[in-house]
């Protein structure tokens, strides 16, 4: 069937490109695919998503539309957050469950279905058409992620299995539909050799080529001024860099901005619905660079260096970090809320972004990384409070840098 042709192509390219498609092959049984294996995207790994050093995703694709869905069952983390995400092929968020929101069975498990329309009736439902999007598609990325699960120094799931995502069909010829979707054993001999090239190649610019870091920088540069911008509203950063940089006015930005297109008005390809993110390129031969903000209150869950945890659930936000990433999207450093050194009386954080740590006069560093592909230090805020939410990164809270010298 032509349908089933388009959803089979399109999820072959889509895993290819993000290097995200599961080794296992799907085989029908009575109009229901088994298990296929969950991608595990780990801090370390190769990632499109601009990764946080505390945080774990797992990854499938999904099939739904006419008579076809996709089917998750699961187990509640021990983790800060999780939640479900489905993505278009373009990595537009689709729609997005938090664990918060997930109505559990009895048992303390879930179930959550993927299809193009949810009935009103169905619980834990991902549709693939609540939002306007420019391609007609109906197949893309399911996205599980974790935030500090318990054990994410060992077994990184939160203490529970992964979920398990099966496909269904409906109709005499399901078996036949599903069927279609399969890939020939060459084809996934060539798609595991391709990917796993793609990651050892990534893996050797960022990590092992040698590049000379910048020296010292006697007298910073702040010119023009640090400017941080906030990743919502369209896909792309090309032009943020550039009014970062300088480069082009507001106004240019401004129209820019408003012009390009964000399938899911929900930030930039792939990113996650309940966090905020901003960001501030840098540069190496300007100087130190020297970010900070209010420190918000958040969700404490063991003990805390700093005095904005709480735990009574009146916290303005989940979790919040800052993390280095390279232009490659993998990060290089990262610290987290209950990590970060504030001096007692003080309500700003204060973090320097140096080649090496750490640096005399600051009790909180994160490392640039290398020159080559150095990207932006990343101010992530997760699952606002609702009093929270227009306020964070603005105002008092704003986000925002400046250049010292490097010795």
């Amino acid at each position: 069937m032509t349908t089933m042709k388009t959803i089979r192509r399109l999820i072959w390219v889509t895993a290819l490109a993000l290097a995200l498609w599961p080794a296992a092959s799907f085989a029908a049984t009575r109009a229901v695919t088994p298990t296929s294996a969950w991608q595990k995207v780990a801090p370390n790994a190769l990632n499109v998503a601009f990764p946080d050093e505390y945080a774990v995703y797992y990854v499938i694709p999904y099939i739904a539309g006419p008579g076809l869905r996709t089917l998750v069952e699961g187990q509640v983390p021990a983790a800060r957050y999780w939640s479900h995400t489905i993505y278009q092929t373009q990595g537009g968020a689709l729609d997005n469950i938090d664990g918060d929101r997930m109505a559990l069975d009895a048992d303390g498990s879930y179930r959550m279905t993927i299809a193009d329309r949810c009935a009103e009736a169905q619980r834990n439902c991902l549709s693939t058409t609540r939002v306007q999007r420019p391609t007609p598609t109906f197949e893309g990325m399911l996205v599980y992620r974790l935030y500090v699960p318990e054990d994410i120094a060992s077994g990184q799931t939160g203490g529970v299995p992964v979920p398990r995502a099966t496909y269904e069909a409906d109709g005499p010829d399901a078996e036949a539909r599903l069927d279609a979707l399969d890939l020939p054993a060459a084809a996934r001999e060539a798609r595991d050799v391709a990917v796993s090239q793609a990651a050892l190649a990534s893996q050797e610019l960022v990590f092992e080529r040698s590049m000379p870091l910048s020296g010292p920088v006697p007298q910073p540069d702040n010119d023009p001024p640090v400017r941080s911008f906030r990743f919502h509203g369209h896909q792309g950063s090309a032009i943020d860099y550039a009014l970062t940089k300088g480069l082009i006015s507001d106004s240019q930005w401004a129209l820019l901005n408003s012009t390009l297109p964000n399938p899911s008005g929900t930030g930039g390809p792939f990113s996650a619905p309940a966090n905020e993110y901003t960001y501030i390129f840098y540069q190496h031969e300007r100087g130190n660079l020297v970010v900070s903000a209010k420190a918000p209150t958040y969700d404490l869950t063991s003990s805390s260096r700093n005095a904005f945890g709480r735990d009574d659930g009146g916290e303005q936000v989940r979790y919040w970090s800052l993390c280095t990433n390279s232009s490659l999207t993998r990060y290089i450093d990262c610290i987290k809320d209950e990590d970060v050194v504030i001096p007692p009386g003080e309500t700003h954080f204060e973090i320097v972004v140096s080649p090496t740590c750490p640096v005399a006069g600051y009790a909180n560093c994160l490392l640039s990384g290398q020159e080559a592909v150095e990207f932006a230090v990343v101010y992530r805020n997760q699952l606002a409070s609702a009093a929270f939410k227009d306020q964070q990164l603005a105002g008092e809270w704003a986000y925002g840098g400046h250049y010292v010298s490097r010795p």
